[in-house]
């Protein structure tokens, strides 16, 4: 079984496909597209399916932002991402493609792959930190992924580290990502 991810960042879009024991059969990389992110998600899906050298069974996409990951539906996202808060990503690519597709925020999609794959195996309680155009965190306890309201709960990069800092692009000022 192969799958397709998607990891969407304010900085670049990288995509490729995967096989079950999860090792990377192909990718593409794409400076992000902030006037039409929709449009570049598609595409790269697109381009991906077109190489036809094995069967697709569903696509995941990891987004920076708070998502709704029962609906698929982007909670909250910075001017990191203009016009991505509100966009329905799951509806969006099922129609196109015809397949299931996950969306979660980027940093609870490390953690879950670093317990399910990854160096974090035999643990059960951690916290995996991603540092790129922002700061994330995905926390897990019990051997669970925890979201929190809204998705929020690894938006570390927004806690006030230092109070009435620099303006921040979440509308706060002090965040640990500035």
């Amino acid at each position: 079984m192969n799958t397709i991810g998607v990891d969407i960042g304010g900085t670049k879009v990288k995509a490729g496909i995967i096989d079950q024991d999860g090792h990377l059969l192909t990718q593409i990389e794409e400076k992000t597209n902030k006037q039409d992110l929709k449009t570049q998600l598609l595409s790269m899906v697109e381009c991906l399916l077109k190489q036809g050298h094995c069967e697709i069974q569903g696509i995941g996409i990891a987004t920076a932002g708070r998502v709704n990951v029962e609906e698929g539906l982007i909670h909250f996202a910075t001017s990191n991402l203009p016009g991505w808060t509100g966009t329905r990503v799951r509806e969006l690519v099922e129609e196109r493609f015809g397949l299931p597709a996950v969306v979660d925020n980027d940093a609870n999609c490390a953690a879950y792959a670093e317990m399910e794959i990854g160096s974090a195996t035999q643990d059960r309680h951690f916290i995996c930190i991603t540092l790129g155009t922002g700061i994330g965190a995905g926390i897990i306890i019990n051997g669970k992924l925890h979201r929190g309201e809204n998705g929020g709960a690894g938006e570390i990069g927004h806690m006030v580290f230092e109070p009435g800092g620099r303006l921040c692009n979440c509308g706060k000022r002090g965040c640990w990502e500035q």
